[in-house]
């Protein structure tokens, strides 16, 4: 370049016009020079974005954790550990983390077992397995608010769908307050959750069968290895890395879960279909406590935060075994 721009000086053409360095030239010349990536550049918009919808409000969270808040007032009352103290000594909150352990074992466990076998169903050559994979997967596809009100009145102790079959086929002692029963009432809004997010566990599990070499479980039958043993030993194993996913996904949903409890009980009866989540938004926005709220929004933080590094500590293991 510096030999052809001599030649044309020399000839007596004008020189080149050479555009004057632009910002995005100032700031790749400076990141090479600080030793930076440039494909940074690309995320960038990507990580402002994050940044703003998930670091500052859990940032924030925690700040106001260890204040007293109305969350209208302009002034707030700093109480350190207080907040704290109060939740390890508050009974409700206990109710809604065991309340939060028999949705997930309920819900979330059987869940994915009811997924796992509607997949391994769907996986096999039968006609019209299309149109099945459709009806499995098309509850999930609902409102949440509808799936909630549909239910609700299924469940309606007076005039109830559910009630007024038991009564249809002769079953009147089995009639109950679904909703309104507080032994049975955390149980009913668990069907009505695993009705609703069967599907999306269902297409994972698939998409995972579908990934499994035919040659593998057709060699162990070869073998002489049950349908059992060949789903024990080779098409489970196989599919662990869909199963602890959807496990962490369900652990932190149901810490996260308040449109159907809050649609179908609002946390009644007694607060014993109370989950986190209700917990929190009552202490926010029906008692004024900003401050507990958060509290209690960064205990379910950390305990989903570490029963997901627990499970893939074990997946690990499990692999390395």
């Amino acid at each position: 370049m510096k030999s052809y721009t001599s030649n044309r000086l020399k000839s007596g053409a004008k020189p080149l016009a050479t555009s004057p360095p632009t910002l995005g030239h100032a700031v790749r010349r400076w990141m090479r020079t600080a030793g930076i990536n440039e494909g940074l550049l690309f995320i960038l918009p990507a990580l402002l974005v994050y940044c703003g919808v998930v670091v500052y409000p859990l940032l924030t969270m925690f700040y106001l954790s260890v204040f007293s808040w109305d969350g209208l007032s302009p002034s707030k009352l700093y109480v350190g550990m207080a907040n704290f103290q109060q939740l390890l000594t508050d009974p409700i909150f206990y109710v809604t983390l065991r309340n939060s352990v028999i949705w997930i074992v309920f819900g979330g466990g059987l869940g994915l077992t009811v997924s796992l076998g509607l997949a391994l169903l769907i996986n096999q050559r039968l006609r019209g397995r299309t149109a099945f994979r459709t009806i499995y997967f098309l509850p999930g596809t609902v409102s949440v608010i509808v799936v909630g009100q549909v239910w609700g009145w299924i469940y309606q102790g007076d005039y109830g769908v559910l009630n007024n079959w038991l009564g249809s086929v002769g079953l009147e002692g089995l009639k109950q307050s679904w909703l309104g029963d507080p032994g049975i009432a955390i149980y009913a809004a668990a069907i009505v959750a695993l009705w609703a997010g069967v599907g999306f566990p269902m297409m994972v599990y698939l998409a995972g069968l579908q990934t499994i070499p035919h040659e593998i479980p057709e060699a162990a039958q070869v073998d002489g290895a049950t349908a059992w043993q060949r789903f024990r030993s080779v098409t489970f194993p196989l599919l662990l890395p869909q199963t602890v996913t959807l496990t962490i996904l369900t652990v932190i949903g149901t810490l996260r879960e308040f449109t159907i409890i809050y649609v179908l009980t609002e946390g009644g009866p007694a607060h014993q279909t109370e989950l986190p989540s209700v917990f929190v938004f009552d202490q926010a926005f029906n008692f004024g406590q900003q401050g507990y709220a958060s509290a209690a929004s960064a205990v379910i933080f950390l305990i989903s935060l570490a029963i997901t590094l627990l499970q893939l500590r074990l997946y690990r293991w499990y692999q390395g075994y």
